[in-house]
């Protein structure tokens, strides 16, 4: 009974460790017509009412690339293009002063 407990176990150690790492890397396009509006979410973030009326109409891409340690999100649409790394590795980022 020790040794079967002991082997499941030592299995799904080495299966959860196996999946533990996903990849989200590659170009996600928002689909217009199968998502919902966004009205509201920009409404509660204090957008302008010309931005919550166009908001939902506009074409957006993402570039994701991820590594062990961050991902890098490269977002895109019609006038704006924006970056952000968010790190995935539990190593919190320290801040230096400019001066």
């Amino acid at each position: 009974m020790r040794l079967l407990l002991t082997v499941a176990s030592t299995l799904l150690f080495l299966v959860s460790t196996t999946f533990g790492f996903v990849d989200f890397s590659g170009r996600w396009v928002l689909d217009l017509r199968a998502s919902s509006s966004p009205h509201a979410m920009l409404q509660r973030l204090g957008a302008s009412w010309i931005e919550r009326r166009f908001g939902g109409s506009l074409q957006m891409e993402a570039n994701y690339t991820q590594t062990p340690q961050s991902l890098t999100v490269d977002r895109q649409g019609l006038g704006f293009q924006k970056t952000d790394v968010i790190r995935t590795d539990n190593i919190p980022e320290t801040e230096e002063d400019s001066l």
